[in-house]
């Protein structure tokens, strides 16, 4: 299984995976007011890119199932969906 990023588990400090040609990893930063973003340069520009603009699953979704690969585990979506809303009400 590929390694799944969830937007519920990004918090500052988290580091994330972000590039349109050449994938990096940035640490997650907050502004001080609550705003989660990553600083990276494109074409010799520091851009601030918020996480909401990145691309994460929502952790029990149809894409984390298939992306995510949980379809391996879990052949049948609807058994997969259960098991994430125990998981998520269990925390």
């Amino acid at each position: 299984m590929i390694d799944p990023q969830y937007i519920e588990g990004i918090i500052k400090g988290s580091t994330v995976s972000y590039g349109k040609t050449d994938v990096r990893k940035y640490k997650v930063q907050d502004d001080g007011k609550g705003y989660l973003h990553i600083i990276v340069f494109e074409d010799g520009k520091r851009k601030k890119i918020g996480i909401d603009k990145l691309h994460f699953f929502e952790y029990g979704t149809e894409a984390d199932w298939v992306f995510n690969e949980w379809w391996k585990i879990y052949p049948d979506y609807e058994v997969f969906k259960q098991f994430a809303n125990n998981e998520k009400l269990a925390a």
